[in-house]
Order: C-alpha cells, then sequence, then structure tokens
C-alpha cells in the first residue's frame, strides 16, 4: 500500500517524508514524480542552477536532462528554463501533455499563454 507523504490531522499538516532545501544560495526547484501505478517508486528531483546552464530537458528519451521512465512520458517531453529568477515549464508537443499539480489559485485567461 502507497502512503501519502503528508496528512492532514487536528488542523495541522503531518509529514512522513522530510525534503531538505539544498545548500546554498543558487536557484532550485524540485519536481515530483506522481506515478499512481501499483509497484512504483516515488521519486523527488531536484534541479540546482549552478554555472551556465539554465535550459533542460525532461523526457523518457536516454539523452534528456532529467530522464523520466515512464511509458506516458514522450522521449523529449517538456523543457524547464530558468530565466529572469523564475522557472518556465514548457510541454514539448508530447502526446498526453504536461500536467502540473497547483498549490495556490492562478487566474487564467484563455485568449493567452499561462505561465507559473
Amino acid at each position: 500500500m502507497h502512503y501519502p507523504y503528508q496528512f492532514w490531522y487536528r488542523d495541522k499538516i503531518w509529514k512522513l517524508v522530510s525534503i531538505p532545501r539544498p545548500e546554498g544560495n543558487e536557484p532550485y526547484i524540485t519536481l515530483e514524480s506522481m506515478n499512481l501505478e501499483k509497484n512504483s517508486s516515488w521519486i523527488i528531483h531536484t534541479i540546482i542552477i549552478k554555472g551556465e546552464k539554465k535550459k533542460f530537458s525532461l523526457g523518457r528519451g536516454h539523452d534528456s536532462d532529467l530522464r523520466i521512465n515512464d511509458i506516458s512520458v514522450s522521449r523529449l517531453h517538456a523543457t524547464l528554463e530558468y530565466k529572469n529568477g523564475e522557472f518556465y515549464l514548457e510541454d514539448q508537443k508530447s502526446k498526453f501533455g504536461t500536467l502540473i499539480h497547483i498549490w495556490e489559485d492562478i487566474p487564467i485567461n484563455i485568449n493567452e499563454h499561462t505561465t507559473l
């Protein structure tokens, strides 16, 4: 049985898994693999921006910077770019699209691209 990594109890969030922040002042982003299949692993990816590289490829392909071994993920599924102090995730015309779990409400205009 899979256990949640956090849960609500008596108006408080309790964490079963603690994910420490990386040391240093470099910008970083933590991505969680949300695979819901039986007998699969829960995977956390942390990308730390160091040096000149600011754009990373995500996908199932062997040449991806962040490799995600899941049949529903395209070989080149998405790119993640750090620019102007923010992270930008862009789907690369993947077959099933790129889904994100948003923790807060954001306004969406159906006539424009939305960036988080």
